[in-house]
């Protein structure tokens, strides 16, 4: 077997897949939107968006807020319990200019 044909694909990183969330929110804090909650990355952070288009998704992290990461102990109860939080009725959200 040729080694020197595999070893590309062991060495190359993992490929770490981001939320959907492609919508932009306007840069003027204190912005007003709202939409029902498409979907629950992990325990802080969703997407929210009045359509089934991912492109008008707005992502929305928690402020003050900080879960475990997913791949960390509690990561995926604290992802099912924002799930079972947010999913379903529509929510109105104020947006923060912070990045």
């Amino acid at each position: 077997m040729k080694w020197w044909l595999i070893l590309p694909l062991l060495a190359a990183p993992a490929i770490a897949h981001a939320d959907p969330c492609e919508g932009r929110l306007s840069d003027r804090a204190g912005q007003v939107f709202a939409g029902q909650a498409r979907y629950v990355g992990d325990g802080d952070g969703l997407c929210v968006g009045d359509s089934t288009n991912p492109s008008t998704w707005i992502e929305v992290r928690l402020a003050d807020f900080n879960a475990p990461e997913l791949n960390a102990p509690g990561g995926r109860a604290a992802r099912d319990q924002l799930r079972r939080l947010v999913m379903g009725p529509t929510s109105r959200m104020r947006g923060d200019a912070r990045t």
